[in-house]
């Protein structure tokens, strides 16, 4: 299931990025044709770029596919590795759920206030929040399960369509 929400994120963060090259593809155009002007392009290119980024995170989590040095993780013993592997997930875990708590705060409170960004369109302020959000929920439970994974003495608890070496 969790695969699921995360190729769902991975499309909403797909569109995203299709988006925000139209967005800059129109800007550039209406610099010669000023009738093609969309209001408050920077702060929805400025949104769709947070939206693109926190819906892949669960995505990429669960291949594998942050950015790595494996210099020293390579001439390590495969006891060492899986402390290695422990540790990142744990810092992963301290780093994501204190964002999860205070971003789902922020959701409610954005929602209940109605709040916006200045602008002519006056974009709410909380579906981006929210699609962050989902992100990091996403990041988190990946996390969590890899974490489970780990100390239930899996060697690779990364799913099966990620292609990647184990």
């Amino acid at each position: 299931m969790l695969g699921g929400i995360e190729r769902g994120l991975l499309v909403v963060a797909s569109i995203a990025l299709i988006l925000i090259a139209a967005l800059i593809l129109i800007e550039i155009v209406s610099r010669w044709l000023p009738v093609l002007r969309i209001p408050d392009n920077i702060i929805i290119v400025r949104q769709l770029m947070v939206v693109s980024i926190a819906c892949s995170l669960g995505w990429v989590t669960g291949r594998d596919g942050h950015i790595a040095i494996d210099l020293l993780f390579q001439h390590m013993t495969p006891r060492q590795q899986r402390a290695c592997r422990g540790l990142a997930l744990v810092c992963g875990l301290v780093m994501a759920v204190p964002l999860v708590v205070w971003i789902a705060g922020d959701v409610g409170a954005l929602y209940a206030s109605q709040s916006f960004y200045f602008g002519e369109l006056k974009l709410p302020e909380w579906p981006v929040r929210t699609a962050f959000l989902f992100g990091l929920l996403s990041l988190t439970a990946r996390l969590c399960l890899q974490l489970a994974s780990l100390m239930a003495g899996s060697d690779d608890p990364v799913p099966s369509d990620a292609g990647h070496k184990g």
